[in-house]
């Protein structure tokens, strides 16, 4: 499993740049620093409870993905003072903060409320609503299976 979460992304992308040539995502179950595809439904995310899924209350509110299968970060928080970071605290995200450029910011508004694969990098930094965060590479829709 370790393998296809670390590697086939990558090979699909060196297979074609353009576009992924799979959309079906493997379930990730823990995450750690780099790629990966996550499978969810694009919905803002609450900024009143970072990484659940809260209804968030508007002006309260960041892109977000709201997950298939809520993802573990214990393996990037360990050690890390939780005080600092609440939304840690509960040791996995269901729902997590995309940053993304503007072509992405497209297709996120497009495919809002819709099922979709996003390839991102996940890393870790403390300004973001959820301080593990997914930098988009990549936003295809696909069927809810």
């Amino acid at each position: 499993m370790y393998f296809i979460q670390k590697f086939v992304p990558a090979l699909l992308i060196l297979v074609n740049a353009s576009t992924i040539v799979s959309t079906k995502a493997a379930p990730v179950n823990s995450v750690n620093y780099g790629r990966y595809v996550l499978s969810g439904t694009i919905q803002n995310g609450s900024g009143l409870a970072p990484g659940t899924n809260d209804k968030p209350k508007p002006g309260h509110t960041y892109p977000g993905l709201q997950l298939d299968t809520p993802v573990d970060i214990t393996r990037m928080t360990k050690g890390m003072d939780r005080d600092v970071h609440p939304e840690l605290q509960r040791g996995y995200l269901e729902n997590i903060q995309l940053v993304m450029n503007a072509k992405n910011a497209g297709l996120y508004k497009r495919y809002y409320g819709r099922h979709v694969n996003v390839e991102c990098d996940i890393d870790f930094v403390g300004r973001y609503y959820t301080p593990v965060f997914c930098e988009v590479i990549s936003i295809v829709q696909v069927p809810l299976q």
